[in-house]
This record gives structure tokens, C-alpha cells and sequence, in this order.
């Protein structure tokens, strides 16, 4: 009768678990985030910037003053009638600092699969107020739940040059 219990299959056993409990924890924790991140798409004016079924694009931008007027296309990209309510669009400064529209003319109740609509968004900022990029979320409802709790809103960016 053949014997597999010897000194050197139990030290071989012992080995191989050893090397096993070692590599496979290390192979596992091999963390995706450590990959180089991916670079960040950057939108200006006349670029389409895509947020949920919406398309919004900023076809002109101009301050006078302490007035900001931006021109907004926002076309429906979805398979159903959506709303655009207002606050979809903001402003945001080189400080963070995030204004709310003072008029809104593109928000509409409804907007139909690929339709469009088009108008114009205007805040009031403050002189030092500048780096002036366009916030962008068309979910502007849960934008101020999130932020009622405390939680931040997540906004999509466009350069304004301002």
C-alpha cells in the first residue's frame, strides 16, 4: 500500500497553499481606479453637452455688467415627452460659487421626443464673479432635493469665456 501522507507531500501541500493564499489576495486587489484616468470631455459654446435624455447646447453667452444672458438650445434626445424645468441651468464661478437664473425662457411642461426648444437663461452675478462656466442638469427637481439634504448635486459643465 502506497503512502501519501509523507513528510515531503505535506510540505509540498503547505507550499502550495502558502503561495496560493499569497497571489490570489494580491491579484484580487488589483484596483481599477489605480488606471490612469480617462481624460474629461471639455464643452464650449456650440458644443452639444448630452445629461439625461436632454442635449443642451449654449449658443451665445454675454455679460453686461453684473448681468449674465446665455442663449440655450435643449432638444429632447429620449423616447418620451420630457420636462425642463427651470434651474436646469446654471452658473458656476472660478470659486464655486453657483448662481440661479434670475429669467429662464427655454423650461417648458413638456417637450416631445426630438423636439426642441430654444430661449434665453439670465443670472445675476457679482462683479468679482469670473471663469463663469454653465452648470448644467436637467434634473433640476431632485438637484434641489439633493441639496435640501445636504447632498451634492452633480453638474456637467460648459465654458463660457467669461
Amino acid at each position: 500500500m502506497k503512502k501519501y501522507l509523507t513528510k515531503e507531500n505535506i510540505a509540498g501541500g503547505v507550499l502550495v497553499l502558502v503561495v496560493l493564499f499569497i497571489t490570489i489576495p494580491a491579484i484580487l486587489s488589483i484596483d481599477i481606479q489605480n488606471e490612469p484616468p480617462q481624460p474629461s470631455i471639455q464643452y464650449g459654446i456650440g458644443d452639444e453637452l448630452i445629461d439625461g435624455p436632454f442635449g443642451f447646447t449654449i449658443t451665445d453667452a454675454k455679460r453686461d455688467g453684473e448681468e449674465v444672458t446665455l442663449h440655450v438650445r435643449a432638444k429632447n434626445h429620449g423616447s418620451q415627452a420630457e420636462a425642463l424645468y427651470g434651474g436646469s441651468v446654471r452658473l458656476v464661478d472660478v470659486n464655486g460659487r453657483i448662481y440661479e437664473h434670475a429669467l429662464d425662457t427655454v423650461s417648458k411642461l413638456t417637450v416631445n421626443p426630438g423636439m426642441e426648444t430654444e430661449g434665453k437663461v439670465t443670472f445675476e452675478v457679482p462683479d468679482d464673479a469670473y471663469g463663469l462656466k454653465a452648470a448644467v442638469n436637467y434634473d433640476a427637481i431632485q438637484s434641489s432635493v439633493d441639496k435640501a439634504f445636504g447632498n451634492k448635486a452633480e453638474y456637467k459643465t460648459i465654458k463660457l469665456e467669461l
